[in-house]
């Protein structure tokens, strides 16, 4: 009878250190998500992001249809990529690159470009959707896609 309790309660034991142990992986993985959902290659979704343009980018695309096409040739088709070890590319349609590195700061994902200026971006991160806001600064007239959504690949 007492070395069935005993061998009871070493289980318990063992039941017990593999629960904690479990619950402490989970819980760092937790901490990783936010940048691991990140992680990976990217497709620019046209239809989503130029369906947002607002007012102001339409009106100046009517006026200016050549402007609009050279735009829109350049978007679509876009890749970008964030790699594990935070390197960040983009390949866009007309097939010129952009590299540097990529972090997460709270609410804001900060490329860094290969001269170190640094470009603060707005995301979110929806299933295998990702949507790469820019804010407007009083230098630029005014942005041509603000919202780019991307689909992971």
């Amino acid at each position: 009878m007492k070395n069935i309790l005993f061998n009871l309660n070493q289980r318990r034991a063992l039941l017990l250190f593999v629960g904690i142990i479990c619950l402490v992986m989970n819980t760092g993985n937790a901490q990783n998500t936010k940048e691991d959902k990140i992680i990976g290659v990217w497709q620019f979704d046209a239809q989503s992001s130029f369906a947002q343009r607002d007012q102001k980018v339409k009106d100046h695309f009517t006026k200016n249809p050549a402007l609009k096409a050279k735009v829109e040739s350049v978007y679509i088709g876009k890749i970008i990529k964030f790699s594990n070890n935070g390197d960040y590319s983009q390949i866009l349609a007309n097939g010129s690159e952009a590299f540097g590195k990529w972090q997460i700061q709270g609410a804001n994902l900060i490329i860094i470009g290969p001269n170190s200026s640094k470009y603060n971006y707005s995301y979110k991160i929806a299933g295998n959707k990702l949507l790469i806001s820019s804010e407007q600064s009083a230098s630029e007239t005014f942005i041509m896609v603000p919202n780019q959504y991307f689909t992971k690949l």
